[in-house]
């Protein structure tokens, strides 16, 4: 019962622990929507225009993606693909675009097709096509460390240039590829993953079942295991990965949340925006602003805290789960020697670990 309440008491804390992780995130990301969402789609637009003419072009596609989040007009896509497009980002400036240019009957879409139309000729200069073939269904895809999709698949757009291709499958070795892609044609490559395990070692033994004599040999009888089993090792172990996981989360939430806080502070700061009226106070021009900052600040340190309490919690965890299992394996190993009838005795353990058994006793043929 004493096992099992600890047990149960170490999944209640993680429990929790990763409740109010996953609380401190969704709070962080919707601090971080709220900042980017404050004004309209078109004043969030106008705002990505600005960005883009100073040269800010990954600033402006935040503020395009927020625009398209609140009002999902072709407009706020197109604005994303030429941002993307003024990015390098060539593969999803052509997804974004094309998706815009469906939207027919759409009057802004309509007054600016043809540039729109120019703008993905230009960027179809920098994009081709891979044709991939797999022996495997199924397989998983990676180009340049991102996930394109699994086996068999349509001829997959990507940048002009040198591109690594992944492709990995269970139980199969995996391939990883240099391929180079020109602009409007389609490369084709053909990847073949060989089976590894016990399926590669039953194709080895039947190519070489007339060349290799195989020796089969009876197996040995396993001696019988008579540690004592302690199962509160794998649990304890259990719940220490869950804590770090815990902690991982909560780290990812500060570091959202320090980001809100570093936005905000500089809009706070900026004479232009919060400091127009000598008379009053950055407070008092920009109220939202600064709560904002102050805010994500205490979630920042907050969450910071967190992650240092689950690490902790789940690094004594691991600790005390491993002296568990040392401990079990230090009781496996025996010391024997003749006792003093001339019977066999043997000592389980070391030091206050004796366990005596007498395994078998004969006697003395003198």
């Amino acid at each position: 019962m004493e096992r099992f309440s600890i047990f149960q008491s170490n999944y209640l804390i993680a429990v929790l622990a990763l409740c109010g992780v996953s609380w401190w995130v969704s709070s962080a990301f919707a601090q971080s929507t709220t900042v980017l969402s404050g004004g309209s789609p078109e004043a969030l637009i106008a705002e990505g225009l600005e960005f883009r003419q100073q040269g800010r072009d990954a600033e402006a596609l935040e503020r395009f993606e927020a625009a398209y989040r609140l009002s999902k007009s072709p407009r706020a896509q197109a604005q994303i693909a030429l941002a993307h497009q003024a990015l390098g980002h060539w593969v999803r400036a052509e997804q974004e675009l094309l998706a815009a240019l469906h939207a027919e009957a759409d009057p802004w879409i309509r007054r600016h097709r043809e540039p729109l139309e120019r703008s993905l000729e230009a960027i179809r200069k920098h994009i081709g096509s891979l044709e991939l073939v797999c022996n495997v269904p199924g397989a998983s895809v990676r180009i340049n460390g991102r996930d394109r999709g699994r086996t068999p698949l349509a001829p997959l757009r990507a940048s002009t240039g040198s591109i690594v291709v992944n492709v990995s499958a269970t139980g199969y070795f995996p391939i990883t590829r240099t391929v180079t892609i020109a602009a409007g044609a389609q490369a084709r490559e053909e990847f073949v993953l060989t089976p590894q395990g016990p399926a590669a070692g039953r194709a080895l033994e039947q190519t070489d079942a007339q060349t290799l004599p195989i020796e089969r040999t009876k197996p040995a009888i396993a001696p019988r295991n008579d540690e004592p089993r302690d199962s509160r090792s794998p649990r304890l172990r259990v719940a220490g990965w869950w804590m770090l996981a815990g902690a991982g989360l909560s780290a990812i939430a500060s570091a959202v949340a320090w980001g809100v806080r570093e936005r905000n502070l500089r809009t706070w700061n900026d004479d232009d925006r919060c400091a127009q009226d000598p008379g009053r106070s950055r407070d008092e021009e920009c109220p939202g602003t600064a709560s904002t900052w102050r805010r994500a600040q205490r979630y920042a340190i907050a969450t910071a805290a967190a992650t240092g309490v689950l690490a902790a919690i789940g690094a004594a965890l691991l600790i005390r789960a491993k002296r568990l299992r040392t401990a079990r394996h230090e009781i496996a190993r025996a010391r024997c020697g003749a006792s003093p009838d001339l019977g066999l005795m043997c000592r389980w353990g070391a030091g206050a670990l004796a366990h005596k058994r007498e395994l078998f006793r004969e006697p003395s043929a003198f």
